[in-house]
């Protein structure tokens, strides 16, 4: 190839380094004039900006009830975080003279708040649910607001108000004490809420989900530059299906309601609490709980929490016990509710058999003691099933004297004082015994915080004052315990003391046993179930995010108890009776329903502002040949038995079989949806009307 050929190519060449060359000169020049003309003023500006991480609260798990309803989840919300700058003194004057108008409060109020709490914390929330208008002027202002913030953050919303309140609870802001607590540590009391009470307490680990942080670039003003992203990034809890029917525990609200209304117009005074308990026989679930009064959990959220004024909220909480959840935790007498389960003690210990029968005159004569039946003149020849089924007293003051050796008086050859330790202990031993493999007097294990358990007492007489009586707790298993290793108990209190002739008799009839509606919800199932106690529960599943099952709960067996089957033949033939045969005491309710119920009325006494009032309550189970629900109902302050706690157990299952498409004509069925004129019912617009919001 002649240089003709090879000219233009390496004119090309020499092209080509020409402009390799020219840049890499221009790119020297250019460094030389950053580090040289440039150097003092970009040393400057890198000394003034920082990286700053703001803390952002996890989206909490949505709570959904057994039909897949929604009952609570998150919305976005923007919390105003300050920030304690070190490179810069902050004006807390000033800025809270600049804020208080648009935060809507006293300026002295902020300035406190951030001079107080910036000594120990290097971050505090000033403002929850920030309005658009309040973001805006902090975005006007951020010059004249150093280390302001404005936090995205997911903020909790119950759609439905005070439906199945109770049971979700409601979130808060830890307390010092809480964040003292080994489950809370790592959480930020800034921006994280956790749960105060039901289902958002028991399953805080679950729904909470993982502390993310934002970083930022700022000035040394602390006005953000650029948002960098996560790190790390927040990470949503688990949702969760509960066992509760949101229709029926709707329903059961409303019908609580219009009961109240009744006893109201009957006796001119509105009771104290109602409980209502619904559980599903096969599993345990609670279907639907209710615990009047209600209180609306959107309350405690900052924007529903904004809305309402908060000094009256507090006061609705307070005279009403609105918080406190009466069907785990109310403890009262359980009156003939127990006579299924003593029957069961005084078979199975012998006492009586299924053909026992006596005459009853009305009343029992114990020493110089009377105690009458609620039926003036008795209710004549009695057996087991017709004692269940007319709830006779008389035939258990003398259940409970025959279990004691009580036949008209003490045994051949002891002392009182001996049978008051030996013979009458175990008799108290035998009933509260049964009672407790029942489930009465002791912790349901529930899956809701503050459960509390029921108890039995026994009562002494003072000798230097008789119409003195002393009450006090029955130890029953350290009684047990004494008993099998010495043969006797004593356990008097005050001395000189005498034991009361009638705890006996009245521990027949339920009168010396505080149990909770949980206990007797739980009680009617093991009675349906015949002898096997399910643990309740309310939650369901935990669920994947895709909305499938992740956990399912599984059905807890907690005890099997052993009884004949021919004294479960008498016992649920009492029950039956109770709600099916003429002279039943739920008959009037129960006679013509579609559906064939089984149960048991009690009615007992408490003191309320120095009146003695009824508790009326029911217990029972349906279909009675195929047990699929169980329920629990007390009314205290409700009157008899039969005037509130059984129509409202009617209206209950009424609505649930309604429901569940069986029994009723198709024109009476009902669907599973939450009633869609649920905030133009009473149940929730009452509670509303008591709390009601601001006048913008």
């Amino acid at each position: 190839m002649d240089d003709k050929d090879q000219n233009p190519r390496l004119r090309r060449v020499q092209w080509m380094y020409g402009m390799i060359f020219a840049s890499l000169a221009s790119l020297i020049l250019r460094l030389a004039y950053v580090q040289i003309g440039q150097g003092a003023e970009l040393r400057q500006e890198a000394q003034n900006t920082m990286l700053a991480k703001l803390p952002v609260a996890p989206a909490r798990g949505w709570i959904y009830d057994a039909n897949g309803q929604l009952l609570a989840y998150d919305q976005p919300s923007f919390d105003v975080i300050l920030t304690r700058l070190r490179s810069k003194q902050q004006d807390y004057h000033a800025m809270a003279q600049l804020l208080a108008p648009v935060f809507h409060m006293k300026a002295s109020d902020l300035e406190n708040t951030m001079a107080n709490k910036l000594g120990y914390l290097t971050q505090i929330t000033l403002l929850e649910g920030a309005t658009p208008e309040q973001i805006s002027f902090i975005e006007e202002h951020q010059t004249e607001l150093p280390g302001l913030e404005v936090v995205p953050t997911p903020e909790r919303v119950y759609p439905y108000g005070d439906l199945a309140c109770h049971i979700l609870g409601y979130l808060g802001s830890p307390s010092p004490d809480d964040m003292k607590l080994p489950q809370y540590q790592g959480y930020n009391p800034q921006v994280q809420k956790i749960g105060k009470a039901g289902v958002e307490a028991e399953y805080e680990s679950i729904l909470q989900g993982t502390l993310g942080e934002q970083v930022v670039e700022t000035n040394s003003l602390g006005v953000p530059l650029r948002y960098l992203g996560y790190d790390p990034a927040p990470q949503s809890g688990s949702s969760i299906r509960l066992t509760v029917d949101g229709h029926l525990q709707a329903m059961v609200q409303q019908y609580i309601v219009d009961e109240l209304k009744t006893v109201r117009e009957k006796y001119g005074y509105v009771p104290q609490d109602v409980e209502v308990v619904v559980l599903d026989v096969k599993t345990g679930g609670v279907l639907a709980m209710a615990s009047y009064p209600y209180y609306d959990p959107n309350w405690f959220v900052p924007t529903g929490g904004a809305q309402v004024d908060q000094a009256q909220r507090d006061k609705y909480m307070n005279q009403t016990h609105a918080f406190y959840n009466y069907a785990i935790m109310g403890k009262l007498q359980l009156g003939s509710t127990v006579k299924p389960v003593n029957t069961i003690a005084g078979l199975m210990s012998g006492v009586i058999t299924p053909d026992t029968t006596i005459s009853d005159p009305g009343y029992v004569r114990i020493g110089n003691d009377v105690r009458h039946d609620w039926q003036p003149g008795g209710h004549g020849l009695v057996n087991p099933v017709k004692a269940i089924q007319e709830s006779c007293d008389t035939f258990f003051y003398y259940l409970g004297l025959w279990l004691g050796k009580w036949h008209g008086g003490v045994p051949a050859g002891e002392s009182l004082a001996e049978w008051s330790d030996t013979d009458r202990v175990k008799g108290l031993n035998t009933l509260f015994y049964w009672e407790w493999l029942f489930g009465l007097g002791q912790f349901t294990g529930i899956d809701l915080p503050g459960e509390e358990a029921g108890y039995f007492f026994d009562d002494n007489i003072d000798k230097r004052d008789p119409k003195k009586v002393i009450s006090y707790d029955y130890p029953l298993l350290t009684a047990m315990q004494s008993m099998a290793k010495t043969g006797k108990f004593n356990d008097r209190v005050v001395n000189p003391t005498d034991y009361k002739l009638t705890v006996l008799p009245l521990a027949g009839i339920g009168q010396q046993q505080y149990v909770t509606p949980i206990e007797l919800a739980q009680y009617a199932l093991t009675l349906a179930t015949n002898g096997k106690r399910l643990q309740p529960h309310v939650l369901d599943a935990i669920l994947n995010p895709d909305g499938s099952v992740k956990q399912q709960v599984q059905p807890v067996v907690l005890d099997t108890i052993n009884v004949k089957p021919q004294y479960w033949q008498v016992v649920k033939q009492g029950m039956y009776d109770v709600c099916n045969a003429p002279g039943g005491t739920a008959y009037g309710s129960f006679h013509d329903a579609p559906y064939k119920a089984a149960g048991k009325t009690g009615t007992a006494q408490y003191l309320v502002n120095g009146q003695m009032q009824n508790i009326s309550m029911f217990i029972g189970y349906a279909p009675a040949d195929n047990p699929q629900v169980a329920i629990a109902v007390r009314v205290p302050g409700g009157g008899e038995s039969s005037e509130a706690a059984v129509p409202l157990a009617r209206q209950v299952l009424d609505e649930y079989f309604k429901e569940h498409h069986e029994f009723f004509p198709p024109n009476e069925w009902t669907s599973t949806a939450i009633p869609s004129n649920w905030k133009q019912m009473t149940a929730y617009t009452s509670v509303e009307d008591a709390v009601p919001k601001r006048q913008p």
